[in-house]
């Protein structure tokens, strides 16, 4: 596309870098495609998680969507590999929630705190991104926000280790 042509009269394709903090689970364990040094732990699902809204389907497409999905799932093989992939999905989620460091991995992904700062992104500033959510003092993360309001802090020298910020 270029400028004069940008926008989604035609489409919208949206890419999600999260979808939950189930799948959010396997993609970790999965590891990156690019980047592979990087990891993918909290800081990452922190910068990334801009779930405050409900997303996916353009709501005007969203019975065309479903109606075409319905169309491929009528194919019996195209059936068998969705159920078998969802099937394989879910099962990975409820295997990594048995391990002690996943299960406490997904404590922290679903807690107040974190909730709480999915929906404040907004608010802060690249030093907060490149840091990591520990930097904001549980003061703000569960204080008063106004429209306008900002916090951040300096940039980092490096990352942090552990479950990645």
């Amino acid at each position: 596309s270029t400028t004069g042509t940008y926008g989604y009269d035609v489409v919208q394709l949206n890419h999600y870098a999260v979808r939950s903090a189930e799948s959010f689970l396997v993609k970790r364990e999965r590891g990156r495609a690019n980047h592979i040094t990087r990891d993918q732990g909290l800081g990452y699902w922190f910068r990334m998680n801009h779930n405050a809204l409900e997303g996916g389907v353009h709501q005007p497409a969203r019975a065309l969507f479903a109606n075409e999905k319905a169309r491929l799932l009528t194919n019996p093989k195209i059936r068998a590999a969705h159920e078998t992939a969802v099937a394989r999905h879910i099962e990975r989620i409820a295997s990594l929630k048995t391990e002690p460091f996943y299960a406490e991995f997904y404590d922290v992904l679903t807690s107040d705190r974190m909730e709480r700062l999915s929906r404040l992104l907004g608010h802060f500033g690249a030093g907060v991104f490149q840091s990591g959510p520990g930097v904001v003092p549980d003061e703000k993360v569960f204080g008063p926000w106004n429209k306008g309001d900002f916090f951040t802090v300096p940039l980092p020298e490096s990352e942090d280790g552990g479950f990645g910020g």
